[in-house]
């Protein structure tokens, strides 16, 4: 499947990259929440404990608690070190970094996320 995008100039490029084997669940999954994509986004730059994604984003700590297990239950997102009570550090996933590299693409060819 070829992606066409049209741009503000009323340009017209395709994208192959985004093709049939591209998990679209899980697209719409992390592009229907801000708070998911906002973690997501972050945890695509670095790891990150719970406290420091919170303060970076601005969404309360039991917020993200939960994002952070929905995204695990979607092993887009995996605890470091699950034995520690506190300070617990997580990290994307390939699949992940895949999704988060679609969604990036896309929303770079004039796609808005609301």
């Amino acid at each position: 499947m070829i992606i066409y995008y049209r741009h503000k100039d009323d340009s017209v490029t395709c994208d192959n990259m985004i093709n049939e084997d591209t998990n679209w669940d899980l697209i719409s999954f992390i592009m229907s929440s801000k708070y998911r994509y906002e973690v997501l986004k972050k945890l695509y730059k670095t790891q990150s404990t719970p406290s420091i994604l919170s303060k970076k984003t601005k969404i309360s700590i039991n917020h993200i608690s939960n994002i952070l297990r929905e995204l695990m239950g979607k092993n887009l997102v995996k605890c470091l070190t699950p034995d520690k009570r506190k300070g617990r550090i997580y990290n994307i996933t390939d699949l992940g970094r895949e999704i988060q590299f679609k969604i990036e693409k896309m929303l770079s060819n004039n796609f808005k996320l609301k």
